[in-house]
């Protein structure tokens, strides 16, 4: 009898001493890793809603592929980015350096600390008489800037002229010519008329509008870029039109077609083939102020297209 009473407690202190074991177990050991597990699990379901939601496939292989898709699509406009902005670079490269040095060119700093009211009125003048010898008359009318022109930043009237030179021996190279036409006459300051049979003068039609400033978002403070807008109206063939086309892709310099409208001139002769035509083209050229590593901007919101 007294043999059973003492097999009876032996299990029961084994089996008291398993149950403090399982419950200590299970506190100390399977509850927080039950824990950990529904935290993942909880943190899977949110990811998978949050990518559902932006529509991106949520399987892992398609994940993959889309994530590889990105990444080649981000080199090539990294790649893009760095011809653009050599491009941009060479635009004014070899001006900036023959007047300021190459330090001027690879610092754009350094050139808009080293330009002068001087060094404008001299490029200024250097330009009027480039053009007037060959019948391009730019006229401060048409032109919107003159020698006397004032401005907080001298180095954009000088980068201003720099871009007209480019535009108009990029026209000439491919045969346009600019048009000439009468000036626009001046505001009136008084009552007095004109006196009939006058002559208003003539200037070409090349006009420079304002310059465009770009930053990386709304809160940047800085500007990155520049863009000198230029209008011209030229006439000629559509072959040289082609042509002119033709040379800005194969430039070395960034010089853009922002707009372009054209119209058919009336024919000479009804027996000839006349293909003559008009066009008004508006070009920009455009100045980096910091280089591609010193740009950051701010990732985008793309809401991406579903996997295949």
């Amino acid at each position: 009898m007294n043999k059973w009473l003492a097999n009876y407690k032996l299990l029961f202190v084994l089996t008291a001493g398993f149950l403090v074991a399982a419950g200590l177990a299970n506190f100390y050991v399977l509850r927080p890793r039950r824990l950990q597990a529904l935290e993942v699990e909880s943190a899977m379901e949110q990811k998978i809603n949050r990518i559902s939601s932006r529509n991106w496939p949520v399987h892992p292989s398609r994940l993959g592929r889309l994530r590889r898709d990105h990444q080649d699509r981000q080199r090539r406009l990294r790649n893009s980015l760095e011809q653009v902005q050599q491009r941009a670079v060479a635009t004014f490269a070899e001006p900036i350096q023959s007047k300021f040095g190459v330090e001027a060119v690879e610092e754009p700093s350094q050139f808009i600390n080293f330009v002068t009211r001087l060094d404008y009125q001299e490029q200024y003048s250097i330009l009027i008489d480039k053009w007037g010898q060959r019948n391009v008359i730019l006229h401060p009318r048409v032109l919107n800037l003159n020698e006397d022109s004032v401005s907080p930043h001298i180095y954009r009237l000088l980068l201003q002229l720099w871009t007209v030179d480019t535009v108009l021996e990029t026209v000439a190279g491919s045969g346009l010519q600019p048009v000439l036409r009468p000036l626009p006459q001046p505001p009136r300051t008084d009552i007095v008329e004109a006196e009939p049979g006058t002559s208003p003068g003539f200037g070409s039609q090349v006009a420079l509008q304002p310059p465009r400033r770009y930053r990386v978002d709304e809160t940047s403070r800085e500007d990155y870029l520049l863009e000198f807008p230029v209008s011209i109206t030229v006439q000629g063939t559509t072959e040289q039109l082609v042509s002119l086309l033709n040379l800005l892709d194969e430039s070395e310099f960034w010089l853009s077609i922002n707009a372009i409208e054209i119209r058919k001139l009336p024919m000479r002769r009804f027996n000839r083939r006349d293909n003559r035509l008009e066009a008004i083209l508006e070009f920009s050229a455009f100045y980096p102020l910091a280089r591609d590593d010193a740009i950051r901007p701010p990732p985008p919101k793309v809401m991406a297209p579903r996997g295949v």
